[in-house]
């Protein structure tokens, strides 16, 4: 591979359910100055931090029409809204961040 290649793999929310296989990621595939590859996913859900007043059914700040399904402690299984489910959950900023990142941790 080429060095100044990196793969972004992200989903909305806690990266639990990403990890666990319970989604398929968005991937961005980004060399030096350019998004070369780019596959946003559906995800019709998500694991979120909430707050203990939120329970089943509560809606979750910033998805429009999305909802808690199952909640445990302070973590929250999230439906997503039609409208969250296939958009991308990367900015093109937060890509470049992030592949700025990647490579300072790869120089260490």
């Amino acid at each position: 591979t080429d060095d100044d290649t990196c793969l972004i793999e992200a989903t909305y929310g806690l990266g639990e359910i990403l990890v666990s296989g319970l989604c398929i990621p968005d991937r961005y595939i980004c060399h030096t100055n350019q998004i070369r590859y780019r596959l946003s996913n559906s995800k019709a859900f998500g694991m979120h931090i909430t707050n203990d007043v939120l329970g089943r059914g509560d809606p979750i700040e910033g998805f429009f029409d999305s909802h808690i399904v199952l909640k445990k402690g302070n973590k929250a299984l999230v439906s997503y809204s039609p409208l969250h489910k296939g958009a991308a959950c990367l900015s093109e900023t937060q890509i470049w961040d992030l592949y700025s990142i990647c490579k300072k941790i790869e120089h260490l």
